[in-house]
């Protein structure tokens, strides 16, 4: 998990000084809060680009319990990261990817749950009609 982690962050270094060379270089840009807000803001605009058409296809395909996949997994994929960051720093324990993934694995097997007992409701509710 620490090689992981090393990895990312390298690559996230990697990404920053050429950013950081690119936006001096052909703006004049060297204030590394200046850099993050164009850079986040850009990775915003981006992401708000190609997901807005997403989601709007599926809410015109009455596809809300995907999209309530995708936030809750979204969700659940950050907090399992910050707790396993979190044991690392604090040293309350080990810091493994394999927790992660049995987060992960424990996440899928309750939405999987919850789709049966949301699919009895919904037959339930159907009936009763």
């Amino acid at each position: 998990m620490t090689e992981i982690l090393r990895t990312i962050v390298e690559t996230i270094a990697f990404f920053h000084r050429y950013i950081s060379s690119f936006l001096l270089t052909h703006f004049g840009i060297s204030d590394d809060k200046l850099m993050h807000l164009i850079v986040i803001g850009g990775l915003t605009f981006l992401l708000l680009f190609f997901l807005r058409p997403l989601i709007s296809y599926l809410i015109r395909k009455h596809r809300e319990m995907t999209l309530t996949f995708i936030y809750a997994f979204t969700i659940i994929l950050v907090l399992s990261f910050s707790i396993e960051i979190g044991q690392k720093v604090t040293g309350t324990g080990n810091m493994e990817f394999v927790d992660i993934v049995y987060g992960i694995i424990g996440f899928l097997l309750a939405f999987l749950v919850y789709l049966v007992l949301y699919g009895i409701v919904h037959l339930m509710k159907k009936k009763a009609s």
